[in-house]
């Protein structure tokens, strides 16, 4: 932002000259697999995640989706999200359910950043200082990275917790000296 020509020169130097720059993300949310932990007689490979099976659903993926109404907020928790009524258990005989992968989504993610820059000249024509103040996140938004998704971890199915919440708003300030 420029100052009017008739301010003075301490006025042009404090006032002119700063930068605004802004990012904004906004992007759906991350995929979700829904799974079981199967009983110890019938484990595939105890070796890795990626053999994770999954479990049937009673109707459609969308049906697993609780209404917003009947969610819980705790104080560092959201519950309820989704209904184990839903989504159950293979029986021995069948072990791999009918569950797609990535068949859910996560809630949305939104987050806005921003940047306040100036810069100004010293002594010689390379020597400069410049400000910064950056803020990330600016509205405090709780972005949810994916909730428990294993159907046989009980009353925490559909929930999620402080350890998969993307960070709060952050600020830094910065001063740097170039020559």
């Amino acid at each position: 932002m420029d100052v009017r020509p008739e301010c003075s020169a301490w006025q042009q130097t404090a006032l002119g000259g700063w930068q605004v720059s802004a990012i904004n993300v906004v992007t759906s949310g991350l995929p979700i697999n829904l799974t079981y932990a199967p009983t110890s007689q019938v484990v595939v490979s105890s070796t890795s995640a990626a053999y994770a099976v999954r479990p049937n659903l009673v109707s459609t993926a969308q049906a697993v989706y609780a209404p917003k109404s009947s969610w819980k907020k705790g104080s560092s928790t959201l519950t309820g999200t989704l209904l184990a009524s839903q989504v159950t258990v293979p029986t021995r005989s069948q072990y791999f359910g009918n569950s797609g992968r990535n068949s859910l989504s996560g809630p949305a993610f939104a987050q806005l950043d921003l940047a306040l820059h100036k810069s100004l000249p010293l002594w010689s024509d390379a020597s400069k200082l410049e400000f910064r103040v950056e803020a990330f996140n600016v509205f405090n938004a709780t972005n949810y990275e994916y909730p428990d998704s294993a159907v046989t971890d009980g009353g925490s199915f559909g929930a999620y917790s402080s350890t998969v919440v993307y960070p709060s708003r952050q600020l830094q300030l910065a001063v740097r000296l170039s020559f």
